[in-house]
Protein backbone atom coordinates (compact mmCIF):
# COMPACT_ATOMS: atom_id res chain seq x y z
CA UNK A 1 0.00 0.00 0.00
CA UNK A 2 3.08 2.34 0.85
CA UNK A 3 4.59 1.37 -2.42
CA UNK A 4 1.41 2.39 -4.34
CA UNK A 5 1.20 5.78 -2.93
CA UNK A 6 4.59 6.56 -3.37
CA UNK A 7 4.83 5.41 -7.29
CA UNK A 8 1.53 7.45 -7.59
CA UNK A 9 2.90 10.88 -5.89
CA UNK A 10 6.27 10.20 -7.76
CA UNK A 11 4.39 10.21 -10.92
CA UNK A 12 2.22 13.10 -9.92
CA UNK A 13 5.56 15.14 -9.02
CA UNK A 14 6.59 14.50 -12.33
CA UNK A 15 3.59 15.53 -14.34
CA UNK A 16 3.64 18.66 -12.41
CA UNK A 17 7.37 19.42 -13.24
CA UNK A 18 6.80 18.78 -17.33
CA UNK A 19 3.58 21.26 -17.11
CA UNK A 20 5.85 24.05 -15.52
CA UNK A 21 8.07 23.38 -18.42
CA UNK A 22 7.10 26.08 -21.15
CA UNK A 23 5.67 24.11 -24.37
CA UNK A 24 8.10 25.82 -26.82
CA UNK A 25 11.41 25.22 -24.23
CA UNK A 26 11.53 21.30 -26.56
CA UNK A 27 11.04 20.31 -30.00
CA UNK A 28 10.63 16.64 -31.44
CA UNK A 29 13.10 15.33 -34.26
CA UNK A 30 11.53 13.03 -36.57
CA UNK A 31 12.63 9.20 -36.12
CA UNK A 32 13.91 8.75 -39.74
CA UNK A 33 12.08 4.94 -39.11
CA UNK A 34 8.57 5.84 -37.89
CA UNK A 35 8.20 9.87 -38.48
CA UNK A 36 5.13 9.74 -36.39
CA UNK A 37 7.17 9.27 -33.85
CA UNK A 38 10.18 11.58 -31.96
CA UNK A 39 13.41 10.57 -31.87
CA UNK A 40 14.57 12.71 -29.38
CA UNK A 41 13.72 16.01 -27.68
CA UNK A 42 16.30 18.96 -28.18
CA UNK A 43 15.27 22.80 -27.10
CA UNK A 44 14.84 24.73 -30.00
CA UNK A 45 16.92 27.37 -30.96
CA UNK A 46 16.25 31.04 -29.78
CA UNK A 47 14.86 32.62 -32.42
CA UNK A 48 16.99 36.47 -33.48
CA UNK A 49 15.46 39.51 -31.73
CA UNK A 50 14.40 42.02 -33.82
CA UNK A 51 15.67 45.46 -33.11
CA UNK A 52 13.67 47.94 -32.22
CA UNK A 53 13.85 50.84 -34.57
CA UNK A 54 13.61 54.31 -33.48
CA UNK A 55 10.95 56.46 -35.17
CA UNK A 56 11.91 60.18 -35.25
CA UNK A 57 9.30 62.37 -34.12
CA UNK A 58 7.30 64.69 -36.81
CA UNK A 59 9.14 67.67 -37.16
CA UNK A 60 6.87 70.63 -35.65
CA UNK A 61 5.47 73.34 -38.29
CA UNK A 62 6.87 76.58 -37.89
CA UNK A 63 4.67 79.51 -38.67
CA UNK A 64 6.22 81.73 -41.79
CA UNK A 65 7.70 84.58 -41.09
CA UNK A 66 5.94 87.45 -43.87
CA UNK A 67 7.98 90.24 -43.84
CA UNK A 68 6.23 93.51 -43.68
CA UNK A 69 6.05 95.82 -46.82
CA UNK A 70 7.10 99.03 -45.37
CA UNK A 71 5.40 102.04 -47.57
CA UNK A 72 2.47 100.11 -48.73
CA UNK A 73 -0.26 102.19 -47.24
CA UNK A 74 -1.08 105.57 -44.97
CA UNK A 75 -0.73 103.14 -41.83
CA UNK A 76 2.54 102.88 -42.44
CA UNK A 77 4.46 105.52 -44.67
CA UNK A 78 8.00 105.75 -44.88
CA UNK A 79 9.51 109.23 -43.80
CA UNK A 80 10.99 111.47 -46.73
CA UNK A 81 14.56 111.20 -46.41
CA UNK A 82 15.55 112.71 -50.03
CA UNK A 83 18.02 109.90 -50.53
CA UNK A 84 18.19 107.96 -54.04
CA UNK A 85 16.11 104.78 -54.29
CA UNK A 86 14.36 102.30 -56.89
CA UNK A 87 10.88 101.50 -57.24
CA UNK A 88 10.12 98.25 -58.57
CA UNK A 89 7.23 98.23 -62.45
CA UNK A 90 3.88 99.27 -61.45
CA UNK A 91 5.03 99.48 -57.93
CA UNK A 92 3.19 102.68 -55.07
CA UNK A 93 5.07 103.96 -51.88
CA UNK A 94 3.74 105.79 -49.18
CA UNK A 95 5.46 108.92 -47.74
CA UNK A 96 4.81 111.16 -45.07
CA UNK A 97 5.60 114.66 -44.08
CA UNK A 98 5.55 115.29 -40.39
CA UNK A 99 2.56 116.61 -37.88
CA UNK A 100 2.79 119.80 -36.73
CA UNK A 101 0.04 122.21 -34.97
CA UNK A 102 0.43 125.86 -37.26
CA UNK A 103 -0.23 126.39 -40.76
CA UNK A 104 1.95 124.78 -43.41
CA UNK A 105 3.64 125.53 -46.99
CA UNK A 106 4.46 122.70 -48.19
CA UNK A 107 7.12 122.29 -51.24
CA UNK A 108 7.31 118.19 -52.82
CA UNK A 109 10.00 117.41 -55.63
CA UNK A 110 10.75 114.00 -57.57
CA UNK A 111 13.87 113.66 -59.01
CA UNK A 112 14.22 110.57 -61.58
CA UNK A 113 17.11 111.38 -64.03
CA UNK A 114 14.29 113.07 -66.68
CA UNK A 115 12.20 109.63 -66.55
CA UNK A 116 8.52 109.99 -67.47
CA UNK A 117 6.35 107.43 -66.13
CA UNK A 118 6.75 108.42 -62.61
CA UNK A 119 5.02 110.50 -60.57
CA UNK A 120 3.19 111.79 -57.06
CA UNK A 121 0.03 112.72 -55.25
CA UNK A 122 -0.21 114.24 -51.99
CA UNK A 123 -3.11 114.16 -49.14
CA UNK A 124 -3.94 116.14 -46.76
CA UNK A 125 -4.56 115.00 -43.15
CA UNK A 126 -8.78 114.75 -43.25
CA UNK A 127 -8.69 112.83 -46.05
CA UNK A 128 -6.74 109.90 -44.29
CA UNK A 129 -9.59 109.60 -42.12
CA UNK A 130 -11.86 107.68 -44.93
CA UNK A 131 -9.19 107.21 -47.97
CA UNK A 132 -9.96 105.20 -50.93
CA UNK A 133 -8.14 104.55 -53.90
CA UNK A 134 -10.94 106.91 -55.68
CA UNK A 135 -9.90 109.89 -52.89
CA UNK A 136 -8.71 112.84 -55.68
CA UNK A 137 -5.52 113.83 -54.49
CA UNK A 138 -5.30 117.50 -53.25
CA UNK A 139 -2.00 118.08 -55.47
CA UNK A 140 -0.04 116.31 -58.32
CA UNK A 141 3.66 116.78 -58.84
CA UNK A 142 4.35 118.45 -62.28
CA UNK A 143 7.16 120.01 -63.88
CA UNK A 144 7.72 123.34 -63.24
CA UNK A 145 9.80 125.57 -66.58
CA UNK A 146 10.75 128.02 -64.17
CA UNK A 147 12.79 125.59 -62.10
CA UNK A 148 14.27 123.39 -63.73
CA UNK A 149 16.29 122.06 -60.25
CA UNK A 150 13.85 119.08 -59.92
CA UNK A 151 11.80 116.28 -62.40
CA UNK A 152 8.56 117.28 -60.68
CA UNK A 153 6.96 119.91 -58.00
CA UNK A 154 4.13 120.63 -56.13
CA UNK A 155 3.35 123.90 -53.95
CA UNK A 156 0.36 124.14 -51.19
CA UNK A 157 -0.89 125.30 -48.22
CA UNK A 158 -2.04 123.84 -45.20
CA UNK A 159 -4.24 126.26 -43.16
CA UNK A 160 -3.86 123.79 -40.15
CA UNK A 161 -1.46 121.49 -38.38
CA UNK A 162 -0.86 117.62 -39.37
CA UNK A 163 0.42 114.68 -41.15
CA UNK A 164 0.38 115.08 -45.02
CA UNK A 165 1.23 111.79 -47.34
CA UNK A 166 2.21 111.45 -50.53
CA UNK A 167 2.37 108.47 -52.86
CA UNK A 168 4.76 107.80 -55.21
CA UNK A 169 3.75 105.46 -58.22
CA UNK A 170 5.72 104.25 -61.15
CA UNK A 171 3.67 102.88 -64.60
CA UNK A 172 7.21 102.16 -66.25
CA UNK A 173 7.54 98.30 -66.95
CA UNK A 174 11.00 98.87 -65.67
CA UNK A 175 12.02 99.61 -62.31
CA UNK A 176 12.99 103.95 -62.11
CA UNK A 177 15.47 105.33 -59.53
CA UNK A 178 14.34 108.06 -57.77
CA UNK A 179 14.65 110.62 -54.86
CA UNK A 180 11.84 112.69 -53.09
CA UNK A 181 12.19 115.32 -50.72
CA UNK A 182 10.59 118.76 -49.29
CA UNK A 183 10.23 121.80 -47.25
CA UNK A 184 7.66 122.84 -45.06
CA UNK A 185 7.47 126.35 -43.78
CA UNK A 186 5.13 126.81 -40.12
CA UNK A 187 3.78 130.16 -39.56
CA UNK A 188 2.01 130.87 -36.37
CA UNK A 189 -1.89 130.44 -36.02
CA UNK A 190 -3.05 133.89 -36.17
CA UNK A 191 -5.99 135.44 -33.84
CA UNK A 192 -8.80 135.76 -35.25
CA UNK A 193 -12.51 136.81 -34.68
CA UNK A 194 -15.62 135.78 -35.73
CA UNK A 195 -17.92 138.18 -38.34
CA UNK A 196 -20.37 139.40 -36.08
CA UNK A 197 -23.70 141.87 -36.84
CA UNK A 198 -25.13 144.56 -34.84
CA UNK A 199 -27.52 147.54 -35.20
CA UNK A 200 -26.25 151.28 -35.83
CA UNK A 201 -28.63 154.10 -35.90
CA UNK A 202 -31.07 151.64 -37.27
CA UNK A 203 -28.87 150.19 -39.51
CA UNK A 204 -27.91 146.73 -39.55
CA UNK A 205 -24.10 146.28 -40.01
CA UNK A 206 -22.43 143.24 -40.65
CA UNK A 207 -18.89 143.55 -39.31
CA UNK A 208 -16.15 140.99 -40.99
CA UNK A 209 -13.32 139.25 -38.98
CA UNK A 210 -10.32 140.18 -38.01
CA UNK A 211 -6.89 138.39 -37.89
CA UNK A 212 -4.13 139.99 -35.76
Amino acid sequence: MRFKVFLYGSCLLVVIALLRIPLPAFACEPNDADPTRCANWRTPRALPTVPKVAVAPKPTAVPAVVAVNRGAGPHDALDISDAWQTLDPGASIWYKIGSGINRQRLEVWLDAWGKSGIAFAAYSPEQMGDWSPATPAKGRGTPNRADARHDLWWVGQAPAGGTWYVLVTNINPVPVSYRLGYNRTETEQKDCTEPYFEHINGVGVIWPGLCK
